[in-house]
């Protein structure tokens, strides 16, 4: 490249960040208690229906009312649905 005046076939050395382990910091502990949910889009489908999706992934329908800003129980196909387990 021109800008950093690089050829394709040249070869470049990029040196290792050099950190001893005690510097990386460790992740926070996780809690023992329940996993974290799920959650993900789901895209309606002709017919679909608020009920028929909370029966079809086993959650409560007040919590797919609760997450998304739904007016009518019929969806129009391709309507994005927060679902979370």
């Amino acid at each position: 490249s021109a800008m950093f005046r690089v050829a394709i076939t040249q070869t470049i050395e990029i040196p290792l960040l050099e950190a001893s382990l005690s510097e990386i910091p460790e992740p926070p502990p996780r809690s023992r208690g329940k996993a974290d949910p799920l959650v993900f889009i789901y895209f309606t489908q002709p017919g679909d229906t608020i009920w028929g999706i909370a029966k079809k992934y086993r959650i409560p329908l007040r919590r797919i009312q609760n997450m998304n800003p739904l007016r009518d129980e019929n969806l129009l196909p391709g309507t994005q649905i927060i679902i979370t387990g």
